[in-house]
């Protein structure tokens, strides 16, 4: 029996479980909202363990190379930490303009500790979802089908901590941020064969998505109205179809398969 099939959604399965079961933990322990963010890691925590027992299977060459910068990255890592505070500051331009929002104004109030500790949190998911889950799906499933497999697992993994109150906004509707994660994971996979399968893009990109809702008037709180972060969403997923019904997504990964051919990078 041939396991590496099954090593992507197995990550993904058993990163949902462990996830669930510790955020159940520690609401009924009453542990705080700061011990939350010890789940954050999980994705990165059952990566690393799988690449450790499954060496063979999960070609733990490939996954410790994507932390390795090149120069060539560097341009795709600015645009991976700006991208969506682009997305955020449009949104926020039409839904003043349309629904008399809130005036996009970029406000960053976070200080060198708290950018730390987005970025740190950012890493602990990415290493699981687009280092691990990502191209291991993309092996037998092709880069379109494993964003899709990846956002969706993504999704379901904040509803525990919508549930307690963390890690997902509680004055969006689960459903319509869940479309925006799902269509954000084909943007994130995008960057991430662009850069020929480096996970800072993806760590950026996250950062700057976190970032980007908390500097810029796109939450209902901020925004004066839920209008600007649907309007974000759809961005988010329309670019998202774009992605996946046009060869952007194939193109790219038989280019980041080509490039790094020595890796064993997943083949479309």
């Amino acid at each position: 029996m041939n396991i590496s099939k099954f090593t992507g959604a197995l990550h993904l399965l058993v990163t949902l479980v462990v996830t669930a079961v510790g955020v159940a933990l520690i609401h009924h322990m009453q542990f705080g909202n700061a011990a939350y963010r010890y789940t954050v890691i999980m994705p990165a925590a059952v990566a690393v363990l799988m690449v450790l027992l499954l060496r063979k299977e999960s070609n733990g060459s490939a996954f410790w190379s994507q932390f390795d910068v090149h120069h060539q990255t560097m341009p795709l890592l600015v645009l991976s930490l700006a991208s969506f505070c682009a997305l955020a500051y449009v949104s926020a331009w039409i839904s003043h303009g349309v629904f008399d929002a809130a005036a996009p104004r970029f406000s960053f109030e976070m200080d060198v500790q708290r950018v730390g500790l987005v970025m740190l949190l950012a890493l602990g998911e990415e290493i699981g979802w687009r280092g691990y889950a990502l191209p291991q799906l993309a092996q037998h499933h092709g880069w379109t089908r494993a964003s899709l497999m990846v956002g969706i697992a993504w999704a379901v993994w904040h509803y525990p901590g919508y549930l307690v109150g963390f890690g997902a906004p509680q004055d969006i509707h689960f459903l319509v941020f869940a479309a925006w994660v799902a269509g954000a994971s084909f943007l994130f996979t995008w960057v991430y064969l662009k850069s020929n399968g480096n996970i800072w893009t993806a760590v950026l990109m996250h950062s700057g998505a976190n970032i980007a809702l908390g500097s810029l008037p796109v939450m209902p709180g901020a925004a004066g109205t839920p209008a600007t972060f649907h309007i974000l969403t759809a961005l988010v997923v329309l670019t998202a179809l774009y992605l996946a019904f046009s060869d952007q997504l194939a193109a790219s990964g038989q280019l980041a398969t080509q490039t790094n051919a020595s890796r064993s990078r997943p083949t479309i």
